[in-house]
């Protein structure tokens, strides 16, 4: 396998890999949210997942957001009363 941190042609071949995804799930104990079938994160649980501040991924994600937008990403507004 490429480095997946410079081939876009191989993150993709990983994502569009279900069973390597629940490969990846299992073995990384990954944790999100369960909402209508979907397994969802917030910025805090990636970064606390990364170990590094949450502005770092807000970087990340202001940076190649147009990469993760087309492999689901999606942003949400924080609703607090």
């Amino acid at each position: 396998m490429n480095d997946l941190t410079v081939s876009n042609i191989e993150r993709q071949n990983v994502l569009n890999n279900n069973y390597a995804l629940q490969a990846i799930q299992e073995n990384l104990d990954v944790n999100g949210l369960r909402f209508h079938d979907q397994l969802l994160f917030t910025t805090k649980m990636v970064a606390d997942s990364y170990g590094v501040d949450e502005r770092t991924i807000k970087r990340y994600v202001q940076e190649h957001g147009d990469e993760l937008r087309a492999n689901g990403y999606f942003f949400s507004v924080r609703v607090t009363r």
